[in-house]
């Protein structure tokens, strides 16, 4: 077979000869002198390569071209007299290959970085524990039993919080705004230290010591500045803000490990129990739910607190798993 023209090979690499055209440069490279016409083209190929470039780069070069011109063999000729894998490059093919590398690469690593940058951090605890940690921006926050707390790793001075947690805000340079989202709340600070609990669709805020700024998202929006001492609740169900003047360490306690309770209702220690141990109180006597109870307990002596409980009140408190159950006792 007479080998072709080179400005038809020339055409035929560069992909602009016709479909007959095609059909017979793909069955001369099928013979010895196009195959050995190939094997000269891959050497000038290279040719251009730093010596010092590693033969394993080379040979993964190769192979792709290898596949590439392949893939055009079968599509150009079907004929079963195909031309092997090694029989000529495609230069042009290998080219855009390794700049769809390159852009995949870059692609996944911009991918990679927006992760990074924007992924959630949590802090969570378990039932019956209480963690403290410190923020990126030097804040330090407790958190309380069967709570978390969450922000972007790019934004550590906006928190969400479910649950309960105690704040002592650092007070930055540039007089960066610190926000706890908490249920319909935002509490605004600069640098200052308070109390947040976020439970059962009521958000509470005790302040120690600074000043914050509440945005309540009621049925008529509020903005409250609040004083140290000040307790401000919010009450989803009955769209209820109520703020007080309070002993803040009646609300803070538990950071100490205690318990502390001034005529606090049953009723109130058992969504405690129930928020902190995963303990749930059930009677036969509702009315036992509104018995005041003055105390302070260990937070982690809860044998301790039901013992104290049933010595004031002369009930029986008896427990089968994770449910307790009180009942007045009857004398005869």
């Amino acid at each position: 077979m007479e080998k072709p023209a080179q400005s038809l090979l020339d055409r035929y690499f560069a992909g602009t000869c016709s479909s007959a055209e095609t059909a017979y440069v793909v069955a001369w490279l099928s013979t010895d002198e196009g195959q050995a016409y190939h094997s000269r083209l891959m050497d000038q190929h290279f040719s251009h390569f730093d010596e010092e470039v590693d033969l394993s780069r080379r040979r993964m070069a190769t192979e792709s071209e290898k596949k590439a011109l392949q893939a055009i063999y079968e599509a150009a000729a079907p004929a079963p007299a195909l031309v092997p894998l090694a029989k000529r490059p495609r230069k042009p093919v290998f080219w855009l290959g390794m700049a769809a590398s390159w852009l995949l690469l870059l692609g996944v690593g911009a991918l990679a970085w927006y992760w990074v940058q924007n992924r959630q951090i949590e802090y969570t605890t378990a039932f019956g524990e209480v963690r403290t940690f410190t923020l990126a921006d030097s804040s330090v926050v407790t958190l309380n039993a069967n709570s978390t707390l969450r922000h972007r790793k790019d934004a550590p001075r906006s928190v969400y919080l479910e649950g309960e947690a105690f704040f002592d805000v650092h007070h930055t340079a540039d007089d960066a705004p610190f926000t706890v989202h908490a249920g319909q709340i935002d509490v605004h600070v600069l640098g200052t230290e308070f109390n947040v609990n976020n439970r059962h669709q009521e958000t509470e805020v005790v302040l120690l010591s600074g000043k914050v700024k509440l945005d309540i998202d009621a049925q008529q929006p509020q903005e409250i500045l609040m004083e140290p001492n000040d307790r401000v609740a919010y009450h989803d169900a009955e769209d209820r803000v109520v703020r007080q003047v309070i002993t803040p360490d009646l609300y803070t306690a538990w950071r100490d490990r205690m318990l502390v309770f001034d005529h606090t209702p049953l009723r109130e220690i058992a969504q405690l129990l129930q928020d902190t141990y995963d303990l749930t109180l059930e009677t036969n006597d509702p009315s036992l739910y509104a018995l005041e109870f003055t105390a302070q307990v260990p937070a982690d002596n809860t044998d301790l607190l039901l013992e104290l409980l049933e010595k004031s009140f002369d009930i029986s408190i008896t427990r089968t798993q994770n449910t307790l159950f009180m009942r007045k006792n009857i004398r005869p």
